[in-house]
């Protein structure tokens, strides 16, 4: 079962368009260094997490074996 949380996103335009924090004034600092006008933008990010993995147990039978025989000449990998 996964677990869904919102989260929302206040940068105004500008900055979400670089990926950038915005400081939430208004007009923030980035907007005003580059002379674009600030306009909020508020959108809903939902947010999806995984079920937990369930651990391995020490026990599981292994079909392959991990190493070769003993008995086995080794071949060179080339």
């Amino acid at each position: 079962m996964t677990k869904e949380k919102a989260k929302y996103s206040k940068a105004c335009l500008l900055c979400s368009r670089r990926h950038q924090k915005c400081d939430d004034q208004k007009p923030c600092n980035r907007c005003i260094k580059h002379n674009k006008t600030c306009t909020k933008v508020t959108k809903i990010v939902e947010v999806t997490f995984p079920p937990p993995t369930q651990p391995v147990s020490q026990n599981s039978n292994l079909e392959t074996p991990l190493s070769p025989p003993s008995s086995a000449p080794l071949e060179p990998l080339f």
